[in-house]
């Protein structure tokens, strides 16, 4: 996994919405029959461990039909 740093919109006064400070959001960027579709899975550094793997667990069992 890469860190990368969240950047703001100048557009809307330098604001991101976050829900809290430290906010991790993990992007799975997929190619479904051709079309990009972006998984945003976010938490905050005080998230459990435990909550992290459930939510890990949740996203591999996405399916496409």
């Amino acid at each position: 996994m890469r860190r990368r740093r969240a950047y703001c919109s100048p557009q809307r006064g330098g604001d991101r919405y976050q829900q809290g400070p430290g906010q991790v959001d993990e992007l799975w960027i997929l190619d479904v029959d051709g079309q990009r579709l972006v998984i945003d899975a976010t938490h905050v550094p005080v998230t459990s461990m435990a909550d992290v793997a459930e939510l890990h667990s949740i996203l591999r069992t996405i399916r496409f039909e």
